[in-house]
């Protein structure tokens, strides 16, 4: 397969049980921990572009230019409170399209980067509570299932797995936490 110039940029290097951990932090509670999602994307946005342009080489480099930039995500996206989901959701999407392309073999092009992006965005601002338990979910099984060993087709598996079940846990802990309240159409829900 050839090597792509946006493949080194999306994938950062393995990070271990620490990977794990975040992974299941995001997947199940990731709605209730929205701007550590955010810092948690940064890192790895972070991460993979100090590995991109060789900065992370062996030691500290790139693990310090992630927690740079998931703190800097973290700082201008609450700045930005009313565009932070968008953001994110653009984000996530680039990267979800990019990991869902690459094992499928396809060509990644950056217009299915772009095209992935704008859904992400699409989804992120019209569906805001389910976008940001999808998301969560979403990154969170992503964190797990990159560190985990296996073969492609195993690690979908269990990536499609974890996505459900982290979407189950965080409707369900959001559907706990509404009891009582009046449901309708001019109902809103409070992040919390």
């Amino acid at each position: 397969m050839m090597h792509h110039p946006v493949t080194a940029f999306v994938e950062p290097m393995k990070i271990g049980y620490p990977g794990i951990l975040i992974g299941a932090l995001l997947l199940f509670f990731g709605r209730k921990l929205f701007w550590f999602g955010i810092a948690v994307v940064g890192f790895y946005i972070g991460m993979s572009f100090a590995d991109a342009v060789g900065f992370a080489g062996e030691g500290l480099g790139g693990i310090l230019v992630g927690i740079a930039a998931g703190v800097l995500g973290v700082l201008v996206l609450y700045a930005l409170q009313k565009l932070a989901l968008s953001i994110l959701g653009f984000c996530a999407g680039v990267y979800l399209t990019f990991m869902l392309m690459h094992r499928l073999q396809f060509d990644v092009t950056w217009a299915w980067l772009l095209g992935g992006g704008l859904a992400g965005l699409i989804v992120a601002s019209v569906f805001f509570h389910t976008a940001v338990i999808i998301l969560t979910a979403v990154f969170g099984a992503f964190c797990i299932v990159r560190e985990l060993p296996g073969g492609t087709e195993s690690q979908s598996v269990v990536f499609l797995l974890l996505v459900l079940a982290g979407v189950y846990v965080q409707n369900s802990m959001r559907k706990g936490h509404g009891k009582g309240e009046r449901k309708g159409a001019g109902s809103s829900e409070s992040e919390g």
